[in-house]
């Protein structure tokens, strides 16, 4: 009876410990950047979901959320995910662009890094700018890793 005790709160503290983080990856909870720029006062309109069906990258081990575009901000939001012993350094871990159909290049406006959002993993958040959506064809993310490598394409936008 003790062991099934021991067993039921370990499970439990694992399930608190990593509830935030298991509720960004599900997307039931829409990624935000609150917690980087809680005084930021700019309208932000209507937060558009937008499914990612590329959850994993396997060349680096890398998970990527849904993407939510943010209409007042010309936005688009997202998460990245990672073992913490797949990585040494908690930093940017890897470069991200996004690219539209016309050549345009949008590079990270702001990130934050989520160290302790889950018990072995680490969670990112990123934000790039300057992207209008509506009047875009097509939108792809271009994942690279920062200590170099060749760039992996996630469609994110097609209409």
């Amino acid at each position: 009876m003790a062991i099934l005790i021991v067993i039921g709160a370990a499970v439990l503290l694992f399930l608190y410990k990593n509830w935030t983080i298991m509720q960004y990856k599900s997307g039931s909870k829409p990624v935000v950047l609150n917690e980087l720029e809680p005084t930021d006062t700019t309208p932000q309109g209507e937060t558009i979901r937008l499914p990612n069906s590329h959850r994993w990258i396997d060349e680096w081990k890398i998970g990527v959320t849904d993407f939510y575009y943010v209409e007042g901000l010309d936005a688009l939001r997202f998460g990245l995910w990672y073992r913490k012993w797949d990585y040494d350094n908690v930093s940017k871990v890897v470069e991200v662009e996004l690219v539209d159909d016309a050549g345009t290049r949008y590079e990270t406006y702001a990130y934050t890094n989520l160290p302790d959002a889950g018990v072995y993993e680490t969670f990112q958040i990123r934000e790039i700018r300057g992207i209008n959506l509506p009047q875009v064809t097509a939108l792809t993310m271009m994942v690279k890793p920062e200590h170099g490598g060749e760039a992996v394409a996630i469609p994110v936008y097609a209409k």
